[in-house]
């Protein structure tokens, strides 16, 4: 009887980290690879208020837009998380732009979480639309009732700053690509909270292409268990299950 309840305790935490691991405080397409619809000729795809067109993410608002900005396009823009940024700002700069959210699941109501994102902006030129990315580019971001203003330039280089020179085909620096880390730490207060993202307009008509990309949830101090880690221990705890019952036959 104590064999059979060791195996089912061990069996459970197998299947108890893999879960946690593969599933557990996971933003659904956090880097913006998923979407519905082809870019445009300019390589950026409008998505407007209503749509789903971004999997895992709904954009709210009343005539705004955000936009996804593909890293081959002429505005300059490039995102080193994958080939998709998000443009808070929108396909037409308009500001304040939508809201893109989604309800992250899987929260301990009282436990703290850290929310992490890059913040994108341009420190030279500006594709074809001239130098007027230098920022200060910003967001307004929510976790449940949990609001922070984020606001970076040119001027402020947060540590962990990464910088892309992009030159012209004879070599010419055409635009630097910045990106920033920030963080945001939260207590869950429910089990599903609502994420959003906004356009902060700190200075209107120089947010232009404020750019989000690579957004995660994690346990401030531990490390998400992989999948394929999760799996080697669900499978470890098959094999004691299976050793236990071998033993007592």
């Amino acid at each position: 009887m104590i064999k059979k309840h060791l195996a089912r305790v061990a069996l459970g935490c197998a299947l108890a980290t893999a879960m946690n691991g593969a599933f557990a405080q996971s933003v659904t397409n956090g880097s913006f690879e998923s979407f519905t619809g082809p870019l445009n000729g300019q390589g950026a795809l409008q998505i407007n208020p209503g749509s789903t067109a971004i999997m895992g993410w709904s954009v709210v608002g009343d005539s705004t837009s955000v936009s996804i900005i593909g890293n081959s396009n002429i505005f300059d823009v490039f995102t080193p998380f994958g080939a998709n940024s998000i443009d808070l700002t929108g396909y037409s700069d308009v500001l304040p732009g939508a809201k893109l959210q989604q309800t992250v699941t899987g929260f301990t109501i009282g436990s703290t979480y850290q929310l992490s994102f890059w913040l994108g902006l341009n420190g030279v030129g500006c594709g074809q639309i001239g130098n007027i990315c230098g920022g200060p580019n910003g967001a307004i971001v929510s976790i449940g009732s949990t609001t922070q203003t984020f606001t970076h330039s040119i001027g402020t280089a947060p540590a962990g700053r990464l910088t892309f020179p992009l030159n012209d085909q004879a070599g010419a620096l055409i635009a630097n690509r910045i990106w920033d880390p920030f963080t945001l730490n939260f207590t869950a207060t429910a089990g599903s909270m609502l994420l959003s993202f906004e356009t902060q307009a700190a200075v209107p008509g120089q947010n232009v292409q404020s750019a989000l990309d690579n957004v995660a949830i994690t346990v401030p101090g531990t490390t998400v268990v992989p999948l394929p880690a999760a799996a080697w221990l669900l499978l470890s705890g098959l094999g004691l299950l299976g050793a236990l019952q071998r033993r007592r036959s």
